[in-house]
C-alpha cells in the first residue's frame, strides 16, 4: 500500500519510531531517495487503519506499507523516490508473488477518510513498476 507522509523524511521517521504515535510503515523514502526500512516484511505495522479493500478488513495485518516523504498533492514525486520504490517493491513483489493488480493506496481503502497518495503519483508508480516487475 502507497502512502505520503504529509511532513519530512526526518520527523516522520521520528514519529514512527515513537511508540505513542501509534503509526509505523515498513518503508519511508526521502525526496533524494534514501529509504529508511522500520519493519521487515511478515512484521505488522500501523499504516493502514481502519480499512477494507478486496473482500478483507484490517490491512495492517497483511499489507505493506510504503511512504513517500511529503504531500504528493504539493509536490510530485521525483524520480529518485520512484526509482528507490521500485528497488524496494521489485524484490518483494518476486518474493511474495505481488503483482501489479496487489499494489494499492491509502486512498483506495479508507475512501472518504484519507486521500494518499495523489492519483497521478499513484499512477506514476504503477507504471514505472509494470517497466520493472
Amino acid at each position: 500500500m502507497l502512502h505520503h507522509t504529509s511532513g519530512s523524511y526526518a520527523g516522520s521517521v521520528d514519529w514512527c519510531l515513537r511508540k505513542e504515535s501509534q503509526v509505523s510503515y515498513h518503508c519511508i523514502i526521502k525526496r533524494d531517495g534514501e529509504r529508511t526500512i522500520l519493519a521487515s516484511d511478515n512484521q505488522r505495522t500501523w499504516h493502514a487503519g481502519k480499512s477494507f479493500w478486496r473482500g478483507k478488513h484490517d490491512l495492517n495485518s497483511w499489507a505493506l506499507g510504503l511512504a513517500f516523504e511529503g504531500d504528493s498533492y504539493m509536490e510530485p514525486l521525483s524520480l529518485d523516490m520512484i526509482n528507490s520504490a521500485i528497488e524496494y517493491l521489485v524484490p518483494r513483489m518476486n518474493k511474495l508473488s505481488i503483482t501489479i493488480t496487489d499494489i494499492t493506496d491509502h486512498r483506495t481503502v479508507s475512501p472518504n477518510r484519507k486521500n494518499d497518495l495523489n492519483p497521478t503519483e499513484y499512477n506514476r508508480v504503477i507504471e514505472a513498476l509494470k517497466n520493472h516487475a
